[in-house]
């Protein structure tokens, strides 16, 4: 939000936070939901997305409904919540309840959400996708029945273009302003077999990660603008997603030996910035780019074990010329 960064944070007292951070001032806590005091029941935060103007997350909230010796089954309700910069936060999409997957994406004051398996006002299940502008009232784009499988998985906005996609099958990008479709890409259409991962800029051109192709080590990665005939290979060693933003392209390379780098590029591929790198104890997650910074969590675990997975780790920025 602004020149700030937002994250959410899981403390082992189990309570659940959104803080904030200006470089250069202290962790605010924008957001706080009590740790339960049933053993029973668990809360959290996901799918957190904000800019300058709002700020938008899921609250997860779990109750035990059965519990064997080796396994237990939970109730989950996800409800999106959300604020305009300066604002209370409230539910978003009052009426609706949903226990399955919630993707949010946010550009100025305005959010998307991508619900699954989501019942309104007692109604037939269905995934939904949701356009909220302002302060306005929330706007559905698109309803697919809840067994119309893979139905609705993820959702991006940026300058006039909204997207989403339906599992790893397919992209759809229209115009947010009416509707209007602009584009449609399977992932033979971004140069793979299976979408892994995806993100658009503001001139409507698609960054995917894509798998299952031999000359890829665990993913390659392309870009492909509106308009053009074939996509454009950035990389074929990726470790998970990859952010675009201003005609940048950050993503995490892996060489093969648990290895790897931060790297920002154009769309050609050239590297423009080395920032960070991984090693078998040292993991990335959570890269968040912008035309003009970019910032991403590291996780630090122990090297005897062999693992990055772990409570410790920090929250790193730089800034972009």
């Amino acid at each position: 939000m602004g020149d700030a960064i937002v994250w959410a944070q899981e403390p082992r007292d189990g309570s659940a936070s959104v803080v904030r951070w200006v470089p250069g001032r202290r962790i605010e806590r924008l957001y706080r939901i009590p740790a339960p005091r049933s053993r029973n029941r668990e809360v959290g935060i996901v799918s957190l997305t904000a800019s300058g103007d709002r700020l938008t997350f899921v609250r997860s909230d779990s109750r035990v409904v059965d519990r064997t010796s080796d396994s237990v089954d939970y109730a989950v309700t996800m409800t999106p919540i959300g604020a305009l910069a300066g604002g209370v936060f409230a539910p978003l999409l009052t009426g609706c309840v949903t226990g399955d997957h919630v993707s949010g994406a946010t550009d100025g004051a305005t959010v998307a959400l991508v619900t699954r398996d989501e019942r309104c006002a007692g109604g037939a299940p269905a995934d939904r996708l949701w356009l909220i502008d302002g302060a306005g009232t929330p706007r559905m784009m698109l309803s697919v029945p809840a067994d119309d499988r893979p139905g609705l998985t993820d959702v991006r906005l940026a300058g006039p273009y909204l997207a989403w996609s339906a599992g790893d099958r397919r992209i759809t990008i229209v115009r947010r302003a009416d509707g209007a479709r602009v584009a449609g890409y399977g992932p033979a259409d971004l140069g793979g077999r299976r979408l892994d991962g995806w993100d658009l800029d503001a001139d409507g051109t698609i960054a995917a990660t894509t798998t299952g192709q031999a000359r890829c080590h665990v993913s390659c990665l392309r870009v492909r603008p509106l308009g053009s005939a074939v996509p454009r290979t950035i990389s074929r060693h990726v470790a998970g997603d990859a952010e675009i933003a201003g005609g940048r392209v950050a993503y995490v390379t892996d060489d093969r030996a648990g290895r790897g780098r931060l790297v920002v590029t154009d769309r050609g591929g050239r590297v423009l910035r080395q920032l960070d790198r991984t090693t078998r104890n040292r993991g990335i997650l959570g890269v968040a780019l912008e035309p003009d910074r970019i910032a991403w969590g590291v996780t630090i675990g122990d090297p005897a074990a062999g693992s990055h997975w772990s409570n410790r780790g920090e929250i790193r920025a730089v800034a972009l010329p």
